[in-house]
């Protein structure tokens, strides 16, 4: 049998590799540091590239886009990489789309194992955009080198990044040098050295009134409702007077009870320099996180103090007393009481301030022992915000008697698109646009095999060089329309699947929860916000219901946003 040549064998592969579908799950990343910045990797510029990409390779079928924001790339536990990695093994995913190698980890030795070993392994091509790497045409012999040379120069820069910072500022802290982005409220920093702080005669002022007023025994509403009395400013709203912030919202942000609470305890005041109280190891991927207070870093008689020793210390005896007292209020409760869980938290809104409404446990002494109950307040009442509190027993009755009240309607739905789905004369959205992309790449296939020929046909002589540019010219156009279409019918099959998929997650979960009681999980799945009003009226604002109500609509009538 005779030898096939290289050139035959790689047009033979080249054949074979264009019959499976390359199934693409786009990845994008951005890392801790610049998870909230604007830069060239932000998530918007890596999905806009691998679009673009896609759209300019029309044989490419994008699945799924995942996204891991704010995730270190020097690891790679991060849950949309995990997820990809799940839909990989689960053959849904056969090709890895990335914009450049950065944005798929910095890690050379995992990245490497990914891309030379995993990767392969699985069947499942790798492209990074920006390096203009394939591994489906990859020579290794050459590439395999190029690619380990930029994971280690990533890998260095990020370990670089933390270990650096790291240990200029430990040496800093040690020597009780300060390194903050601006002073404790009460301090500024010296013009003559930006590593010492002195004190803001106009900020410290304020800060003596506080300790003396809790010295009186004032608590820290008290003092918050003094302070607005007084139309002094809140830490953040001064700094932003000053120029120290530039949000303009910043402007707007009260005094409140926490607040107060820092500047009471915050050991600045007495001279000291505590620094170290959060810290962040990109090294290892670890995010900020606080630290215990025993490893705090305090150097102390760095600077003028604010308050003197005693006061500080009273304010702190005071403080603690009060605290000992309230908690030992609280273990008495809890062999008569019973805690309950709070199933609104997080998601009820002040309509007045907008701000999140706190859940507070209210007590009443009894024969009995203690009667509880519970309501949510407003923390920003008496400072810049007129609503009280509502109990929760009522709101709890107002959002269940309306959550259910949408799901049995959406129950309706459900059993109308069941119905449906079940007619003779339903036709799948997905398999349309599936028979649709079918077509268009036939005749895609069609437009490139007369090219082909057109080529055959000048080379023989059968065509002549005027009839080839012109013919030529025609070919090309309605190839390019047709791999623009194609593109576009792929992002169409993307968002088909996700509808559907969404569809089905809410009949499950309509059918689930329909006649049931409120508990947290049904909170978190349905509703996105409850606000409440001064007058205590209620508005929700669901998660999904609505949308589930329009594709139903739309399946019933054929017609996007019928309202039939």
């Amino acid at each position: 049998m005779a030898r096939k040549s290289k050139k035959t064998m790689a047009l033979e592969a080249a054949a074979q590799r264009d019959q499976t579908t390359c199934r693409v799950g786009g990845y994008v990343r951005l890392s801790v540091e610049n998870s909230g910045g604007k830069t060239e990797d932000s998530i918007e510029n890596q999905k806009s590239a691998i679009l673009t990409y896609l759209r300019q390779h029309p044989e490419f079928e994008l699945c799924e886009l995942y996204c891991d924001n704010g995730e270190t790339g020097t690891n790679f536990a991060r849950p949309g990489f995990e997820r990809l990695l799940a839909d990989i093994q689960k053959g849904r995913i056969n090709c890895v789309l990335v914009k450049d190698l950065s944005r798929f980890g910095r890690n050379y030795q995992e990245v490497g194992a990914f891309i030379e070993k995993t990767f392969p392994k699985l069947g499942v091509r790798f492209i990074s955009i920006y390096e203009q790497f394939d591994s489906l045409t990859a020579e290794w012999s050459a590439e395999g080198y190029i690619i380990p040379l930029r994971n280690i120069f990533n890998e260095m820069y990020a370990k670089d990044i933390s270990l650096k910072s790291g240990s200029a500022l430990r040496i800093k802290q040690a020597q009780g040098d300060f390194i903050g982005s601006w002073a404790a409220y009460g301090y500024q920093k010296d013009p003559q050295n930006r590593h010492r702080i002195i004190p803001d005669p106009r900020a410290a002022s304020v800060v003596r009134q506080i300790f003396e007023w809790k010295a009186q025994g004032l608590g820290s509403q008290q003092i918050v409702h003094r302070l607005v009395e007084g139309k002094i400013l809140s830490p953040s709203a001064y700094r932003y007077q000053m120029g120290l912030l530039k949000k303009p919202e910043m402007a707007k942000v009260p005094w409140r009870t926490n607040t107060i609470k820092i500047i009471l305890q915050n050991q600045v005041y007495l001279g000291h320099t505590v620094q170290g109280r959060k810290q962040s190891n990109l090294q290892i991927g670890q995010k900020q996180t606080r630290m215990p207070e025993e490893e705090w870093q305090i150097v102390r008689n760095t600077h003028e103090p604010i308050i003197e020793e005693a006061l500080f210390h009273q304010v702190q005896v005071l403080m603690a007393s009060r605290a000992q007292a309230y908690q030992e209020k609280l273990d008495h409760m809890k062999g008569q009481t019973q805690d309950t869980v709070n199933v609104l938290k997080g998601l009820v809104v002040c309509a007045a301030c907008g701000g999140k409404l706190t859940r507070y446990k209210n007590f009443n002494r009894t024969k009995h022992g203690f009667h509880v109950y519970y309501s949510y307040i407003c923390p920003r009442h008496g400072v810049d915000c007129a609503f009280t509190s509502i109990s929760e027993a009522t709101l709890i009755s107002v959002v269940q008697e309306t959550l259910q009240k949408q799901l049995a309607l959406a129950l309706e739905w459900t059993t109308l698109l069941d119905a449906l789905q079940k007619e003779k004369s339903w036709r799948d959205p997905e398999a349309l646009i599936r028979a649709r992309k079918q077509k268009l790449k036939k005749q895609l296939a069609e437009k490139e095999s007369y090219c082909r020929k057109l080529f055959e046909g000048l080379a023989s002589g059968l065509v002549d060089e005027a009839q080839f540019q012109y013919m030529q010219a025609i070919y090309k156009s309605e190839i390019a329309a047709l791999q623009e279409e194609l593109a576009s019918v792929s992002l169409d099959m993307q968002a088909e699947t996700e509808k559907q998929s969404f569809t089905e997650k809410m009949k499950t979960q309509v059918k689930a929860f329909v006649n049931q009681p409120l508990t947290y999980e049904m909170a978190r799945l349905f509703i996105k916000e409850v606000i409440v009003s001064e007058d205590r009226t209620v508005q929700i604002m669901f998660y999904g219901l609505d949308e589930f109500e329009e594709i139903v609509r739309e399946r019933a009538t054929g017609r996007k946003g019928d309202a039939a």
